[in-house]
């Protein structure tokens, strides 16, 4: 009778060495975006005309490249987002948005709305379908009468997005 069996701890491990040597590495990258409102709804409940707990805004916005990625040169459409702004009172508010990359997928952020001192509000990112799936990072909007600044830092497990090639998900 042969004893040829690797111990169970042994097996356990090396098992493990290659699902992590099959399993893409996880990728970071940053998007810049300008957004242009194309459609804003205000929702306002009663009492009408003060800011107060359940009114909402929805909101569409076209996002135009700040620089040249995705195979198309700055300021060229690359998104669009489709979200709302809900009221927990008459100052707070919550956020919720997914932004779709046509081609590629789409990127889900969202939450309280925390302005900080340096003029911007920073949102998790709760998730992402197609070459997002699974994302995580954040986005960052800044201050700007026109186009306001949209920073995606999205990291990405298992898939390989190039902000610098048309269609984006090599």
């Amino acid at each position: 009778m042969s004893t040829n069996r690797l111990p169970v701890g042994l097996f356990a491990l090396s098992t493990l060495a290659l699902i992590v040597a099959g399993t893409a590495q996880a990728q970071t990258v940053r998007i810049q975006l300008s957004s242009v409102a194309t459609v804003q709804v205000t929702h306002d409940i009663a009492p009408k005309n003060t800011l107060n707990k359940g009114d909402w805004v929805f909101f569409k916005d076209l996002l135009l490249n700040r620089v040249a990625q995705f195979g198309k040169a700055k300021s060229r459409p690359v998104a669009y987002d489709v979200g709302t702004v809900t009221y927990l009172d008459g100052v707070r508010r919550t956020m919720k948005c997914t932004v779709t990359f046509p081609g590629i997928g789409t990127v889900t952020y969202g939450g309280l709305i925390v302005d900080r001192k340096d003029g911007t509000t920073v949102f998790p990112i709760t998730g992402g379908t197609g070459g997002f799936t699974g994302a995580k990072g954040t986005m960052t909007f800044g201050r700007s009468a026109k186009t306001p600044a949209n920073i995606l830092e999205v990291t990405v497990p298992g898939h390989k997005i190039d902000v610098n090639a048309a269609g984006g998900v090599a």
